[in-house]
């Protein structure tokens, strides 16, 4: 499969929802805290459409998923992720096929797959606050998709990757890593570099 690149550059409008503090409630957990002294209304607004910054804490995490092929899987994948505190999840042996890029609930799901066949595939999914600072996503091939976004110091690439069991050809192990080289000389040196998966 050949290496592709994706970007994207999204505006959204910011609004306020008043919601009740009562329990459940996790409004103090995904706003940012009000400005106060030293930190300006400018640095809020800067803040907008970026991944990691100082004020807020930035959850990353991977799942192997063992398939999304049946009906409802993605959408219960997406119910049980809505009991979680995370701004982007690395999921594996989706079992896709292609280069997908879809919105389920409000998230976007970018996918990478063999082009036939129902096996392996890599994907991640982002929330609202991830896809604003998404700048591109690369899809390497059925076992490696990575994504690069914007943060307060810089950038970020998150890579998520599925390597092949111990039980694979030699070949196909070996294929893997060079290709998760190849994609990790691609990423900028600056770049803090996250690297996950099964």
């Amino acid at each position: 499969m050949e290496s592709t690149t994706y970007s994207t550059q999204v505006k959204a409008l910011a609004t306020r929802i008043q919601v009740s503090s009562g329990p459940g409630n996790r409004i103090n957990e995904t706003l940012p805290p009000k400005p106060h002294r030293g930190w300006s209304s400018e640095d809020e607004t800067n803040e907008k459409g970026m991944l990691i910054t100082p004020k807020r804490i930035t959850t990353v995490g991977t799942w192997n998923v063992r398939t999304l092929l049946a009906i409802g899987a993605t959408e219960m994948l997406m119910h049980e992720l809505e009991r979680l505190k995370w701004d982007v999840i690395g999921i594996s042996e989706t079992h896709w096929t292609g280069i997908q890029e879809c919105c389920v609930k409000g998230y976007t799901i970018i996918s990478s797959g063999r082009e036939e066949g129902h096996s392996s595939g890599v994907g991640l999914i982002l929330t609202r606050e991830a896809q604003r600072s998404l700048i591109s996503y690369t899809a390497t091939s059925d076992r490696i998709i990575s994504a690069r976004f914007q943060t307060r110091n810089g950038m970020v690439t998150i890579c998520q990757v599925y390597a092949p069991t111990a039980d694979a050809d030699d070949d196909t192990i070996d294929a893997f890593y060079i290709d998760l080289q190849e994609e990790i000389n691609k990423i900028p040196k600056r770049d803090a570099l996250i690297l996950m998966g099964d």
